[in-house]
């Protein structure tokens, strides 16, 4: 099954947890953001909790390992695979462990790939046993809509023409977009609203000026 970030985040709040999460796309940032979010709704302490950063194919009967035991006091176990780079050894045993994969555990795979190879065992195995999960850069519309959320979220209002000029200005880069919301926020100081002149002045030293 393929999923929107928007849809993924819908069925975590809501409780519900796949066997398994591939996550591929260009927006490392959002995906980053998404794997925060999952953390922090799946409540996994730190005996049913795993993340694996290094070479998947040293790393792979480890994380097979990880996925396979039981959760400790608990009915769930989260284990994330951080590498983007998933080498073709590596995605056969993943794939191999999806078809018959523990149903207590909940497997989180990040990788770098542009879009889903429907060839690709792994991607094949992971659609057939959970989600797979596309970020795509975001247009400057849905940059800006997710700019007033992150602002709304940080107790302030952001003008609508000021999100707009944020992405004109910054591109959709998520990391960098956050990166100027909270410059601004901070510019800001006790204003509850953040206008265009806010904005401005804080991404100034973006701008060529002409002596």
């Amino acid at each position: 099954m393929e999923l929107t970030p928007g849809d993924l985040l819908s069925e975590w709040k809501a409780g519900r947890f796949r066997p398994v999460y591939y996550l591929l796309g260009e927006e490392s940032a959002a995906k980053a953001d998404a794997v925060v979010r999952l953390k922090a709704l799946f409540k996994a302490d730190d005996f049913n909790l795993r993340e694996f950063s290094g070479d998947p194919s040293s790393e792979q009967a480890a994380i097979i390992g990880e996925a396979l035991t039981l959760p400790v006091f608990s009915d769930k176990r989260l284990v994330i695979v951080r590498n983007p780079k998933i080498p073709a050894e590596a995605r056969a045993a993943l794939a191999g462990y999806l078809k018959s994969f523990s149903p207590t555990t909940t497997l989180v795979l990040l990788s770098e790939d542009r879009r889903p190879d429907k060839k690709d065992a792994l991607f094949n195995a992971a659609s057939a046993a959970g989600v797979v999960c596309v970020f795509s850069p975001l247009t400057e519309e849905e940059a800006a809509e997710r700019l007033l959320d992150a602002a709304k979220k940080a107790g302030k209002t952001l003008a609508p023409e000021a999100a707009a000029s944020l992405a004109a200005e910054v591109g959709t880069d998520w990391g960098i977009l956050l990166g100027e919301l909270e410059k601004a926020i901070l510019f800001s100081g006790k204003n509850t609203e953040i206008g265009l002149d806010a904005v401005s002045a804080s991404m100034g030293f973006r701008k060529s000026v002409d002596p």
